[in-house]
């Protein structure tokens, strides 16, 4: 059993599916518990209920299939895992920074054949890390901004007296946002992306950059050389890693 939206953050129903059928059995006009709970003791075979974390399903269940299984569905059970997470990371932002640094101190090195100091040798340019474009700058401050707001309003509806559950349904949060601003005497920062520099392309980074260095300018071909070497992602990565190689040369687009 779930519920679903007839009006989202206002009015919602709850479906109850026969997951063996894979077909839907009933749509109840609301979530309450006595709903579900009655709707339940009509049919009193049942053995095992699928359901998310809501306390007022588990209440359902516990009235109207007593002797019933309870078990959390898996998008749920994932979501436990990512909070648990987020929460974790966010403990320990001072360390995942220091790591992140120490990676940025060692990055990759494009030979420049152009230097006339190192004669036959050839000296070698850090590659640096991406940087965001100004669009995505400029997104994320609007996107920061809107979360500021938001968290500004939680803090005023609780001192107005608001319930968790209240202030999730008037701002469009969920009640785990709303529980983890209240916990936060300050406005809590997004971690950076420390990863954002990890992706389908690592393990062919060696091979790109052995290509370029050897003398290959063209994006395609590196491409189409890792393809060959079982890389599945797309050719814009490939692009966006050749035009950092392009600009520690400082060679032109």
């Amino acid at each position: 059993m779930d519920d679903f939206a007839l009006r989202k953050r206002h009015t919602y129903g709850t479906l109850l599916l026969d997951l063996d059928r894979r077909r839907p059995l009933t749509l109840l006009p609301d979530r309450e518990a006595a709903t579900v709970a009655q709707w339940l003791q009509a049919y009193p075979g049942i053995k095992v209920l699928v359901r998310d974390r809501s306390e007022v399903y588990a209440e359902a269940a516990r009235l109207g299939a007593p002797t019933a299984l309870q078990v959390a569905d898996r998008f749920h059970l994932l979501q436990n895992l990512a909070d648990v997470l987020t929460d974790v990371f966010r403990a320990h932002a001072p360390q995942l920074a220091r790591v992140h640094t120490q990676h940025l101190t060692a990055p990759p090195l494009v030979h420049d054949p152009a230097d006339p100091a190192t004669g036959p040798r050839r000296s070698t340019v850090p590659l640096a890390p991406p940087q965001p474009s100004t669009r995505a700058r400029a997104l994320a401050a609007a996107r920061r901004a809107q979360r500021v707001a938001l968290y500004e309003q939680v803090w005023m509806s609780h001192r107005q007296g608001w319930t968790l559950d209240a202030i999730a349904e008037q701002v469009g949060l969920s009640r785990r946002t709303v529980q983890r601003y209240l916990q936060s005497p300050t406005f809590p920062e997004r971690q950076p992306m420390y990863a954002r520099d990890c992706s389908l392309l690592d393990p062919y980074k060696a091979v790109l950059l052995a290509g370029w260095n050897s003398g290959c300018r063209n994006g395609a071909h590196l491409f189409r050389t890792i393809r060959r070497q079982g890389f599945q992602g797309q050719y814009g990565i490939v692009a966006l890693y050749v035009r950092r190689m392009r600009q520690a040369q400082r060679l032109a687009p």
